[in-house]
């Protein structure tokens, strides 16, 4: 599956990232088993829940990359439909063309600039 460089290179930080908080979201548990003065263990587990936030974070992103490269990102493939469906939306873009050029933006009108004709693609 080709995914893009930017979301293999995000995918790489954040498995790196989530390899760096994992020992020490461990080490604050340790410390929070520990016999620990009421300011000094609140602080902790304050810690250790942030921490617990970002590795839930970290790991939701990872999911969402999955997702991503399972839905052969970055590319959309184009719609086939049937010939009615296709005249169908044919006939609602010339609609919009012909509307659109009725349009002119007030900084073309005064510099004397126009709209040429609309080419139709296939």
């Amino acid at each position: 599956m080709p995914t893009s460089d930017n979301l293999e290179n995000l995918k790489a930080e954040l498995i790196a990232a989530r390899d760096t908080i994992l020992p020490q979201i461990e080490g604050l548990e340790d410390f929070r088993s520990l016999d620990l003065k009421a300011a000094t263990l609140t602080k902790v587990e304050q810690t250790l829940e942030d921490f617990a936030n970002r590795r839930n974070l970290i790991a939701d992103t990872l999911r969402a990359i999955e997702g991503l490269e399972n839905d052969d990102f970055p590319n959309m493939p184009d719609v086939s439909v049937d010939q009615t469906v296709y005249a169908d939306l044919k006939e609602n873009r010339d609609t919009i063309e012909a509307a659109f050029n009725k349009f002119t933006s007030e900084m073309a009108a005064t510099l004397g600039v126009s709209v040429g004709t609309p080419e139709t693609k296939p």
